[in-house]
């Protein structure tokens, strides 16, 4: 009787420690709102697009944001009906004033990026994608869903669209992402995570961050508890797992691919390729136009 007594009341305090770190601080933990060094104020000026798609960048990879314009990131490819999406570039800010001036001047030529001024790096890539939300919120609130991607990362908008309009009436309560169920916490390695960050030994169920969506209204719910939370490294885990236990949220699956070879046919059920270089991101896309012929 003795341990069934100690057993439940681990349990149970276990339990409410749990609550415990999971709700948010009454007091602001880190501050999102960033300046902007190149500003992009006409990005909604005609009509909002339907999906915004917030694409992770450095000043460095112009190859990348290249390739994404002239592929999958370009409107122009595809039918009317599809054509209700925008890519938006963000970055952050370079020791080097010579590279920060080219991104601002290929951000005037395409009038596609938002560069803050925030030092870029991995551990701020937090700082980055609720920037984006937040500049979505201020300057482009009726776009109906916001995608982040890594710039290494080619989409299949056609699917990725249908999947969106099939799932409407859930849009409001589920992010849209490849999960990983039984995570557990790196406490050793390259970018270990202490316990007094996150005392837990498995993450809730996340989506992976190379492709993840949510509706803007969700987006925008997230700000609030992100801010008021200890950032557990990295953002996938703490925007969709952590944050999304918080607010309650659902995930609907997408299906990932990760390295495509270019010798390969791309996957007809995977909405979008990842880890692949400009090269390949070409090659794919091309297979991807080809595929119903």
């Amino acid at each position: 009787m003795y341990f069934i007594v100690l057993f439940i009341s681990y349990i149970l305090c276990a339990r409410i420690y749990y609550l415990y770190y999971f709700s948010p601080s009454s007091k602001v933990i880190s501050n999102f709102y960033l300046n902007e060094t190149i500003q992009n104020q006409d990005f909604c000026e005609k009509q909002p697009p339907y999906l915004t798609i917030l694409v992770f960048s450095i000043a460095e990879c112009i190859d990348k944001r290249q390739v994404i314009r002239e592929t999958w990131g370009n409107v122009n490819h595809y039918p009317e009906k599809m054509k209700r999406f925008k890519v938006l570039f963000l970055l952050f800010k370079r020791p080097s004033i010579i590279l920060n001036d080219k991104v601002k001047s290929e951000g005037e030529m395409y009038k596609d990026i938002l560069l803050f001024d925030f030092t870029e790096s991995y551990f701020h890539s937090m700082y980055k994608i609720m920037s984006g939300y937040i500049w979505i919120q201020e300057h482009c609130p009726g776009t109906q869903f916001i995608a982040k991607a890594d710039d290494d990362v080619l989409l299949d908008i056609v699917m990725l669209l249908n999947k969106l309009y099939q799932n409407m009436d859930k849009k409001d309560e589920a992010i849209f992402g490849s999960s990983v169920k039984f995570g557990h916490t790196k406490r050793f390695g390259k970018h270990p995570v202490s316990y007094k960050a996150y005392p837990f030994i498995m993450y809730p169920r996340y989506c992976i961050g190379p492709l993840y969506v949510m509706s803007s209204e969700m987006a925008f719910r997230t700000i609030h508890p992100s801010s008021r939370l200890t950032f557990v490294w990295p953002e996938d885990v703490f925007l969709t797992g952590i944050v999304r236990e918080v607010l309650k949220f659902n995930i609907i699956e997408l299906k990932l691919e990760e390295n495509v070879n270019s010798s390969e046919f791309p996957s007809n059920v995977s909405v979008a390729f990842y880890e692949l270089k400009p090269s390949e991101i070409r090659d794919t896309w091309t297979k991807l136009q080809n595929k119903d012929v």
